[in-house]
């Protein structure tokens, strides 16, 4: 009976990436305003965003994905449909 009422053990990886991420979400702003202009808004919101999912626990592919969908999707929005100018970056092939 006692077994049944124990919680799970928890993984080594689970409790690093808990310890890293009030660092993580501490630094993500200041790699937002560094990255910002010469890296591009596409690739900053997939690197930052996808570093931020990984940390709060997402799995690696979801991560990615939903990353990569917010990064194109903030595109589409801003940059395309209210023509706010965002930076590109090396990706100068986007449309505006």
């Amino acid at each position: 009976m006692l077994v049944a009422l124990q919680a799970p053990p928890r993984r080594a990886d689970g409790a690093r990436a808990r310890r890293a991420a009030p660092l993580a979400y501490a630094v993500a702003p200041a790699a937002l305003l560094l990255l910002f202009e010469p890296a591009g808004w596409p690739l900053t919101a997939v690197v930052v965003g996808g570093a931020l999912l990984l940390v709060s626990g997402a799995r690696p592919l979801a991560a990615a994905l939903a990353a990569v969908a917010f990064a194109g999707v903030t595109w589409v929005l801003f940059a395309m449909l209210l023509r706010v100018p965002l930076p590109r970056g090396p990706l100068d092939f986007l449309p505006y």
